[in-house]
């Protein structure tokens, strides 16, 4: 099982280069980057995280730049999107980013996208938040054809563009994880997602429980997706338990601070990651 982080790369925080070149040191798989473009002054919509929204929600850098960054200051650990937001995003633009940032990064981005919770955000972006998730399906089937045909067309209820030229081409086209819980978020994963990649504290938290239901309805659709586990906690005994269930990659926070802070944060998760990088590599029990 893999051990990774997520983030948010904050203002004032480390940047995302010295993170990503201290967790690469330390063994870590891959650094992920939580997206908002803004937060409304008032908003109804309910933050599964606790009764305060945090500081670093307001203050949250732009994923796409944080991962550019990112990739500049390291040479091998993996770099996500973790959430993208993609029913607020013009999805042709960011393909572009997508491109570009495959070929920065030398093919190290994987794209965790979500429907999002602060619908206050996304209608002003102009998004019908009850359409979210319809969105988020056709937007990445859409990214799929632009980054892998030369003549790119996709005709959606949603999403819709007749042949384009969008270059150059990733040699591989990323991997796309759905969020969301059970057992929604599992069903669009494995409809559509290379992975599944639910977050902790959103619902069902039994994830070796949920492992075993996705073992099952793998092997009912005839394909097998990825099992990322997002704001994982930080004990051993409960990775491991994850990792006997067949999880492939445990996501621990990073929050923002300054260098010495990250680097304490880091320095508590690098034993985790060698720890499972000595079990079977690539075998699960």
């Amino acid at each position: 099982m893999k051990i990774g982080l997520n983030t948010f790369a904050a203002a004032g925080s480390s940047p995302p280069r010295f993170l990503a070149a201290e967790a690469e040191t330390r063994g870590l798989d891959s650094l992920w980057f939580a997206d908002h473009s803004h937060i409304p002054v008032d908003f109804d919509s309910v933050w599964g995280g606790g009764p305060m929204l945090p500081s670093f929600y307001y203050e949250v850098l732009d994923p796409v730049v944080a991962i550019a960054d990112a990739a500049a200051g390291s040479s091998s650990i993996e770099l996500g999107f973790g959430i993208a937001l993609l029913a607020q995003r013009d999805i042709i633009q960011f393909a572009k980013s997508l491109v570009s940032l495959d070929a920065f990064s030398g093919g190290r981005v994987h794209v965790g996208v979500g429907g999002g919770w602060l619908l206050e955000e996304m209608a002003n972006h102009g998004t019908d938040p009850s359409t979210r998730f319809r969105r988020m399906r056709e937007s990445v089937e859409a990214l799929r054809v632009m980054l892998t045909e030369e003549k790119a067309e996709y005709h959606g209820q949603i999403i819709d563009f007749d042949p384009i030229h969008l270059l150059p081409k990733p040699p591989t086209c990323p991997k796309f994880h759905i969020a969301g819980a059970a057992p929604r978020g599992l069903e669009r994963a494995l409809r559509y997602g290379d992975g599944w990649i639910p977050l902790t504290g959103r619902g069902n938290d039994d994830f070796v429980a949920l492992a075993a239901d996705l073992d099952r309805a793998q092997q009912s659709a005839g394909r097998k997706i990825e099992f990322t586990v997002y704001n994982a906690p930080g004990d051993p005994a409960v990775l491991e338990s994850y990792y006997n269930a067949g999880i492939d990659r445990a996501l621990l926070m990073v929050f923002p601070g300054n260098d010495d802070e990250t680097r304490t944060q880091l320095d508590a998760y690098a034993p985790l990651a060698a720890t499972f990088a000595d079990h079977d590599e690539g075998q699960h029990p």
